[in-house]
């Protein structure tokens, strides 16, 4: 038989040895991009507004996704302990710094049929919650009208894909002369 301080040293080796299940626990929810003064904005998607209520946004990070891997164009950071606080319906605009926040990389025109995603993180309310940040990808879509849209980019369960068909092919009319308007706007 095994003395007791032996099996002592089994047991603890063993415990070390299983996975932390607290550190595999870790969601990313859906982002919302929709337009505020001809401009991005992101927040919560609808569905996941419930869960959180405030928001302490850690940082926010918009990527081109043109290439592997996608490249950063424009991201904010938190300058302040605690975190931003804002409401789950409430977004943030593309090109301006909430007072908190610091800037990293001017925002530049976005532009039509690019597939750019964004990534919010965040500091959970719950510290139990698994939820670390919010994400999506979208476009930029024009009417006849040059009138700029946001399509997002969701997934497609019956054919278990990412719907990246709907920023094909912007319209000719658009190509090359369409930018958002970057001025600050006041809020």
């Amino acid at each position: 038989m095994l003395n007791t301080s032996c099996a002592r040293v089994i047991w603890v080796g063993l415990f070390l040895a299983l996975p932390n299940v607290s550190e595999a626990a870790y969601r990313v929810g859906g982002a919302q991009v929709r337009m505020v003064d001809d401009k991005p904005c992101f927040a919560l998607a609808e569905q996941e507004q419930a869960n959180e209520a405030p928001i302490e946004v850690r940082s926010l990070i918009l990527y081109d996704k043109r290439s592997r891997p996608p490249k950063k164009i424009w991201s904010l950071r938190s300058s302040v302990n605690p975190p931003l606080q804002i409401n789950p319906d409430q977004c943030l605009v593309y090109g301006l710094v909430p007072e908190g926040m610091i800037e990293s990389g001017k925002a530049i025109p976005l532009e039509p049929g690019v597939i750019y995603s964004v990534y919010v993180s965040i500091r959970p309310k719950n510290p139990r919650s698994p939820t670390q940040g919010y994400a999506r990808s979208f476009c930029l879509k024009g009417d006849s009208d040059k009138q700029l849209e946001i399509k997002e980019i969701r997934w497609d369960n019956t054919n278990k894909r990412w719907r990246y068909d709907v920023c094909e092919e912007t319209p000719a009319a658009l190509s090359g002369g369409v930018q958002l308007n970057m001025q600050k706007s006041a809020q």
